[in-house]
């Protein structure tokens, strides 16, 4: 299990939390190239805020210093949390965020190393559809996934993963699918294929894997090709 994942920006944070009951207070003292300080296990969020926003808490600094008294710190918090709402909706959107964050979430082996080696391998098209499944089979988690639902994104990652290729449904099992590849067996083409697997696949399905050899289809000539027909 990796470590979380450090937080750069006080958007990110905001993100995180569904900006419910958080506080931001300005740190005492601070790294000039570094945004977040610290982050309490009580939900505040200690930074600089001259990180970023110098032009508006340059001069409430100069004549107040950091903020101490109640009120000024009050006064800090609010302003910081209208600063950093318009940040978050002038910068990428939350969906893009939690695609993101999915990506982060595999990087820091929340996912188990297999799966994080398998990624790291992965160019960054490949890496921008993981997350982009990954995003979407979260929400439909939350809406109350269905095996069939789930299926359904496995069906299209798959596809988009590898570029090529078909999957059928057996006729006779509902939960069996046949992946053709397409092209002769290749390590990393293995590695796509189980990753997706290990991924999306639901619990109770099954793909069988055929690679440069089709199964043979009556009327379809291209698939009846001596030594090029694979047996079921």
């Amino acid at each position: 299990m990796g470590k979380k994942r450090k937080k750069q920006f006080i958007w990110e944070y905001l993100l995180e939390n569904n900006g419910e009951d958080i506080h931001f207070r300005q740190a005492s003292s601070w790294n000039p190239y570094k945004e977040i300080v610290e982050e309490t296990e009580d939900k505040e969020c200690i930074f600089n805020a001259l990180y970023r926003y110098e032009n508006v808490f340059g001069s409430f600094f100069q004549s107040r210093g950091v903020p101490k008294t109640q009120r000024d710190m009050v006064l800090f918090d609010v302003c910081a949390h209208y600063l950093i709402q318009t940040d978050s909706t002038e910068g990428i959107s939350i969906k893009e965020y939690n695609k993101r964050k999915c990506g982060w979430d595999i990087e820091q082996g929340l996912y188990g190393e297999k799966i994080k080696q398998y990624y790291e391998d992965l160019n960054v098209q490949q890496k921008y559809l993981i997350m982009h499944y990954l995003e979407q089979q979260r929400n439909m988690m939350k809406s109350g996934i269905t095996p069939n639902g789930s299926m359904e994104i496995y069906k299209k990652v798959i596809i988009d993963l590898l570029n090529t290729g078909v999957l059928y449904r057996d006729c006779y099992h509902d939960a069996a699918y046949i992946l053709y590849v397409g092209e002769q067996k290749r390590r990393k083409t293995e590695q796509l294929i189980e990753l997706a697997e290990i991924l999306f696949l639901p619990l109770g399905y099954k793909v069988e894997v055929l690679w440069d050899k089709h199964f043979g289809v009556l009327g379809e000539d291209v698939t009846m090709r001596m030594n090029a027909i694979r047996m079921m």
